[in-house]
């Protein structure tokens, strides 16, 4: 399941909980459902933010670039 599709669930659930109504054990099944989903985004944005560090990390160790190629002075 891809983040964006985990969220969207997730607003679905929210909102089914916040129109009540439903039966407790429907409800309760929902919540388990929606902290399961919860659990999964947190962990596709820490493998994110996991990459983002590791690529400025890269970055960080490249040596600079010349940027005084072509620049015709």
């Amino acid at each position: 399941m891809s983040f964006e599709e985990a969220i969207a669930r997730l607003e679905a659930i929210v909102q089914q909980l916040e129109s009540g109504g439903g039966e407790l054990d429907a409800s309760l099944k929902l919540f388990e459902e929606g902290m399961q989903l919860a659990r999964t985004c947190e962990e596709i944005l820490g493998q994110a933010e996991g990459r983002i560090e590791e690529l400025l990390g890269d970055a960080q160790e490249a040596p600079p670039a010349d940027l005084s190629e072509g620049s015709g002075s």
